[in-house]
Formats: structure tokens, C-alpha cells, sequence
């Protein structure tokens, strides 16, 4: 009885072993696969059986030269297998996250047993990831808009404040040097008035474009206000940041702006005012106060050109 009980219960956990949804395999001390289910199979990148009585190292060797099965991201598979027989050296359980190169998503899980087999059991997670990844990109895309201006696609306010403030500390802590540029569009109320504000709009779009376009990657575009706007230039001393102020004017003075379909176009100039945080500076507030002052002087000295309050 207790043979016949032994034997059903070893027809059941073999059947067990091929449905279920889980991906299994079994593997000697050498890591040698004994055994695997259709899924692990598919994990290896091979019908299950070739894949059986392969060493573990030429069956993931395989999988990463044919980028099939469990993805690999390494730029040397060798280094990289040595890290992972490390851990199975090393430690008698881990866990730990892999996808495959068809777009499914393990939780794995990795034994040795008292008898020196290995077990390495992955449960799936696909759909489980698929709602993470969706999730993260909501937020990402709800944080997007937060910091973001609708109109001309370049940071707001808020975002500044914040960037500025993170800048700032890292100014005081390394002591780098960081920059600041004020910028406000020449008579821009006449451009809304003459024109409407449609126009105004096609404006403020040129202007962050062709100026984004004369910027380091380092440097952060943000729309403070209506027609004007503040750029932060991380490990800049002033006298370059002025040199930056200069051709973004110049490159705005000699761009004809195109505002309708008949191709009309019309010029405008900017007002630039340029600091640097300095010490006693506290927070952006100290910085944007110096510049606000430099670029009144521009307005007050005729408009189209950069002042430099120090």
C-alpha cells in the first residue's frame, strides 16, 4: 500500500512539475540539468529536450550569444558567469529578478540541497511588472507635468525653485561655481497687443527653442513668468555665462520669426541680466534678486543686451 501510495504521489508531483505555470529545473552538484519543465525551457531558449543533460554555464553561454531566452546584460559573459557561480558557491538560497529576451519577467528562486542538487524555481511576473512599469511611467509622466510648461515644453517655475535650491547645495558642498541668466523678451506686451496673443504664443516657442539650442546639456531652460525666463548654468563662472548671454541674444536678434502661413516673419531682442552665487548667498532668492537688478539695468540702458551684477 505504502509502495502504490509512494509511486501516485510521484506521478503527481512529476505532473505537477510539467503544468505548472512556474519555471523549473533541477541540476547535480555540477550543474548539470537533470530535469526541466517547458517553461524553464523556454527560459534556456531550447526545447526541453536538448536542453537536459547540458552544463548550466554552456546552456546560458548559449542563450547570450543567440539572445534567446534569459537575457544577459553583460558585456563579457564569462566575468559575468564567474559573479554567478561566486553566489552559488557561496550561499545555499538567493532570489533575485530576470526577463527574458520575449518579454517575460521571472522571480527567481535558487537552492542547493543537503543531497548537492540545485533547484532553481521562477515564478512569473509579467503581468505583475507590466503594471509596475505602467505605473512608474504614470508617474513619470504626471511628474513631467508638474514641472513642466504647457505652452513651450521647457520647465516651470516649480521645477526651477527646486533644481536651483539641489544646485545650490552642491555649489556650497564642492565649491563649483554656478551661474545664473535672467532673461526677458524686449516690449513682448507689443507683440501680444499688435499681433494677438496667438502670436505671442508662436514667439515664446521660437525663443526656447533657438535658445535650448545655443545650451550645454548641464544648463536648465525654465519659464519664471510670462515673457521671462531664467537659465541655470551649473560650473560656470560668470564671465562665461555672460559669453552664453551674448549668443543667445545675438542668435534671437538675427532670427526672423515666422507667424503665419503667408510666411511673415518679425524680430525681437532680449534683455539679459547675469550673476553668480556667491558666498553669503542662502538660496535662489539671493541669486535671482542680483540678476532681476542686472537685467533692469539692460532694459533701463536701452534693451537688447546683458548686464552682469555681481
Amino acid at each position: 500500500m505504502n509502495l502504490e501510495v509512494d509511486n501516485l504521489l510521484l506521478e503527481s508531483l512529476k505532473e505537477v512539475m510539467d503544468l505548472t505555470p512556474n519555471a523549473l529545473g533541477f541540476f547535480d552538484r555540477d550543474y548539470r540539468l537533470l530535469y526541466c519543465n517547458d517553461v524553464m525551457a523556454s527560459v534556456l531558449g531550447k526545447p526541453k529536450e536538448q536542453a537536459v543533460g547540458q552544463l548550466q554555464k554552456d546552456l546560458l553561454r548559449e542563450a547570450y550569444n543567440h539572445s534567446i531566452g534569459i537575457k544577459i546584460d553583460a558585456d563579457n559573459f564569462d566575468t559575468w558567469f564567474d559573479e554567478v557561480e561566486k553566489t552559488q558557491r557561496s550561499v545555499e538560497y538567493n532570489q533575485y529578478e530576470t526577463d527574458t529576451n520575449e518579454g517575460q519577467y521571472y522571480n527567481v528562486t535558487r537552492m542547493t540541497l543537503s543531497n548537492g542538487m540545485n533547484v532553481i524555481v521562477g515564478a512569473n511576473i509579467t503581468e505583475l511588472k507590466k503594471i509596475q512599469m505602467t505605473l512608474t511611467q504614470a508617474i513619470t509622466d504626471i511628474e513631467q507635468l508638474a514641472n513642466t510648461d504647457e505652452l513651450t515644453g521647457i520647465y516651470n517655475r516649480r521645477y526651477f525653485i527646486e533644481l536651483s535650491e539641489k544646485e545650490i547645495g552642491r555649489a556650497k558642498r564642492y565649491d563649483h561655481p554656478l551661474s545664473l541668466i535672467v532673461i526677458d523678451i524686449d516690449f513682448f506686451k507689443a507683440v501680444n497687443d499688435g499681433y494677438g496673443h496667438h502670436v505671442g504664443d508662436t514667439v515664446l516657442s521660437f525663443f526656447c527653442k533657438q535658445c535650448n539650442e545655443q545650451l550645454r546639456d548641464s544648463d536648465t531652460l525654465c519659464r519664471v513668468g510670462g515673457e521671462e525666463f531664467a537659465i541655470l548654468l551649473p560650473h560656470t563662472q560668470v564671465n562665461h555665462a555672460g559669453d552664453i548671454a551674448e549668443r543667445i541674444r545675438l542668435c534671437i536678434k538675427a532670427s526672423e520669426i515666422p507667424y503665419d502661413d503667408s510666411g511673415s516673419t518679425l524680430n525681437i531682442t532680449l534683455s539679459l541680466g547675469v550673476t553668480q552665487f556667491k558666498e553669503g548667498d542662502i538660496n535662489i532668492s539671493d541669486l535671482l534678486i542680483r540678476g532681476d537688478k542686472a537685467l533692469y539695468q539692460a532694459k533701463d540702458s536701452g534693451r537688447d543686451q546683458y548686464v552682469v551684477q555681481l
